[in-house]
């Protein structure tokens, strides 16, 4: 996935690192979690200007990971908010 040198986040509970920069899980990437009554996403690297692989010669785990995937994944979590 596409990084131009973006910060790296720490979370608090109970937000959630989904993807770390470090071993330890501890310098998040993608951080997840609540806001008020909205569920928010942090992405430090750039999904959507990430190129995808080519599709002929991707595996099923290589889709399972695709970045537009997990931008895809972000938007749907994201809006599937808490609610009142």
């Amino acid at each position: 996935m596409r990084y131009a040198n973006g910060g790296m986040m720490l979370a608090r509970k109970p937000a959630v690192i989904v993807a770390s920069f470090d071993e330890e899980g501890e310098l998040g990437a993608v951080v997840a979690g609540e806001f008020g009554r909205s569920r928010v996403v942090l992405i430090t690297p750039h999904p959507e200007s990430t190129p995808e692989p080519d599709a002929q010669r991707r595996s099923d785990a290589d889709r399972s990971q695709s970045p537009l995937k997990l931008f895809a994944n972000a938007v749907r979590f994201a809006s599937s908010g808490r609610g009142g």
